[in-house]
């Protein structure tokens, strides 16, 4: 296991948009509520382990050595997949997860020449630090360690281009990161099968039964942050289903108050403005995806980025998209043609501009 020197490097603590849809505040108190009871109304269904199998089937002979990132108060576990290109691409794993969900998705993007893949691991999940689900100090030290990685790999590599991707709650991690100060860091978004915030009309109920919510606690958690009492952050809010995932070791079982809203864009905002249309997006789900609903992404793209790509994959699961042979041909035709193309004829552009 490799540990890198922390780069010095100007901090961008993510200031909050005016439209912020972590704050639980009393203005949005009734919003989170409504949305909460949405999600757990109707009896949560029974989630069938198949689109697990394959991913937790990855041999991890082929990953690379595991390096960590000193971050504040720990360290960031993440594997890179090296290739000889000026476009990085880092990945963030989603609700209980872990990088190597990544590895086949990495793999061929790296072996193309691509990209330079960074399989991120979030404090207190896969080889990061931390107590696994209650590593989280606020709301939004998630979207401060990606921040972070950012820096460290713009540090490497000063001239590069870095697209920022993720996956269900990581998705939405990433969603959250492109309305903060941070996000002229990124160049590009891919999301797969991402949380685009709780009353979202892609949110299926119980979250397909991968998530089981403690609404008392989570009430009683929200209502004292609001009193100004955050002593009781670390406490479990929510469980997730670890029958389904064939009791992987690898995956977390449980979410604290503090990473539950740490990973993800808080609430669903659709009058938030969207992702600016020079960076390029792509969104990639499954037809049979057990969380989300795929037909309500196309829509849901046309707030958060009217501009982007979506691709949906009939016979693909939540999970076992990352894995996908025909996902894994799209990201690779994505940036071969649209990112390629896009970024380099607006650097050009700039550097038209600048002279």
């Amino acid at each position: 296991m490799q540990t890198h020197s922390k780069p010095k490097l100007a901090k961008s603590k993510s200031a909050r948009p005016k439209s912020d849809g972590y704050a639980i505040g009393w203005k949005t108190l009734s919003a989170y509520e409504l949305a909460l009871r949405a999600l757990t109304r109707d009896p949560a269904p029974d989630l069938d382990f198949t689109s697990f199998a394959r991913i937790s089937a990855i041999n991890s002979r082929q990953l690379p050595t595991v390096r960590q990132l000193p971050v504040a108060n720990g360290s960031l576990g993440y594997r890179c997949y090296d290739a000889a290109t000026d476009v990085s691409l880092i990945l963030v794993h989603g609700s209980g997860g872990f990088g190597d969900q990544f590895h086949a998705l990495a793999h061929a993007i790296a072996e193309a020449g691509l990209a330079r893949v960074y399989t991120l691991n979030m404090r207190g999940h896969g080889q990061s630090s931390g107590e696994r689900g209650h590593a989280v100090d606020y709301p939004r030290q998630l979207l401060d360690d990606v921040a972070e990685f950012a820096h460290y790999v713009r540090h490497q590599y000063p001239t590069g281009r870095i697209i920022l991707g993720g996956h269900s709650a990581g998705g939405g991690l990433v969603l959250g990161f492109s309305r903060s100060a941070a996000a002229s860091l990124i160049d590009a978004y891919v999301f797969f099968a991402p949380f685009l915030g709780l009353g979202s009309p892609t949110v299926r109920p119980h979250f397909g039964g991968w998530v089981q919510v403690h609404k008392p606690k989570l009430r009683e958690t929200a209502m004292a942050n609001l009193l100004g009492v955050q002593k009781f952050n670390n406490r479990t809010v929510l469980d997730f289903n670890i029958e389904a995932c064939l009791h992987d070791p690898r995956y977390v079982r449980s979410w604290s108050y503090n990473t539950m809203l740490a990973f993800g864009p808080g609430r669903w905002l659709p009058k938030a403005a969207p992702i600016s249309s020079g960076c390029p997006v792509l969104l990639v789900a499954g037809g049979r995806d057990e969380c989300f609903t795929p037909s309500a992404y196309p829509d849901a793209l046309k707030i958060v980025a009217p501009h982007g790509d979506v691709a949906l994959f009939d016979g693909a699961g939540h999970w076992d998209i990352l894995a996908d042979q025909r996902v894994i041909e799209r990201m690779l035709d994505w940036l071969r043609n649209e990112v390629k193309t896009k970024i380099v004829s607006l650097q050009g552009f700039a550097n038209h501009e600048a002279a």
